[in-house]
């Protein structure tokens, strides 16, 4: 939340909406994070990325052997 955003004139307190309103705000981008983590830590997601690392290694180190065994 912006200064902007408040219902509140510029160096008055914050009154009960604009807390309720920041608390709003607050627990929207909690659950968005929460959101974000939870799909990247997920199992299927962990998999999915060590086993396109392990094709690319897998690629580069056949490509290695390839080369080696066509300059002999």
């Amino acid at each position: 939340m912006t200064k902007a955003d408040r219902y509140t004139m510029p160096g008055a307190p914050p009154t009960d909406e604009d807390l309720r309103h920041e608390v709003e705000l607050t627990r929207h981008e909690l659950v968005e994070t929460l959101a974000e983590l939870t799909d990247r830590f997920t199992v299927k997601n962990a998999v999915r990325r060590h086993r396109t690392e392990l094709i690319i290694g897998a690629l580069v180190v056949g490509g290695l052997v390839v080369l080696v065994l066509s300059t002999r």
